[in-house]
């Protein structure tokens, strides 16, 4: 199932947000025996959301997704033509989440290299269609997913990336652990404490 998610909506539960897609399709939806998000979309993006309604869907678009099978694709309105038809934006980005527990990006010199590749689609006289496609820096095995939810965890092996539970989120720790997290954190304390021994 696709589904066509508008900017603001949160896809699960979690981290100051008490309800999301996958939540509001499930209520929606009781007699459906398996649904589960193929992979997440920020909250502040509009776009095209994969749910899966039987576990070997899942299974194959995790796997599509871990094998780099698939790519997620941006597209955006700028104003102006840009002077080339395709070119590269690097910049540092930084990772935080805000006091309402919500999870931004900002460009900062001590975050993480990252490159967008732009090609313009389409120009007007004063717009541009943009087509954006994220070029990842890190190699899966440099790279750590923290959550509070299944999803996330889930996210993460489908990406095959570690992932570590913290329990004091959304979800309870039974069922982050059925996801195979490396391990689970119960508070703010332990979870800095392995990410200095763990590093």
């Amino acid at each position: 199932m696709v589904i066509d998610k508008p900017s603001g909506v949160a896809v699960h539960g979690g981290s100051g947000v008490s309800h999301g897609v996958i939540e509001s399709l499930r209520a929606e939806r009781p007699q459906a025996r398996f649904l589960e998000l193929a992979h997440r979309l920020d909250r502040d993006t509009s776009g095209l959301l994969i749910v899966a309604k039987k576990r070997s869907a899942l299974t194959a678009l995790h796997a599509m997704l871990r094998e780099g099978a698939v790519e997620k694709i941006y597209l955006a309105v700028a104003k102006g033509i840009p002077a080339k038809p395709s070119f590269d934006i690097s910049e540092s980005l930084h990772k935080y989440v805000t006091s309402q527990g919500e999870r931004r990006v900002a460009v900062r010199e001590d975050g993480k290299a990252s490159t967008t590749r732009v090609r313009v689609v389409k120009s007007g006289e004063s717009f541009s269609l943009l087509e954006l496609m994220q070029q990842l820096e890190k190699d899966s095995t440099e790279v750590l997913m923290i959550g509070d939810t299944s999803h996330d965890l889930e996210m993460a092996n489908a990406a095959g990336v570690d992932s570590l539970a913290v329990t004091y989120g959304a979800h309870r720790e039974e069922g982050l652990r059925a996801c195979s997290p490396r391990g689970c954190i119960s508070t703010v304390e332990e979870l800095s404490g392995w990410l200095t021994a763990n590093a």
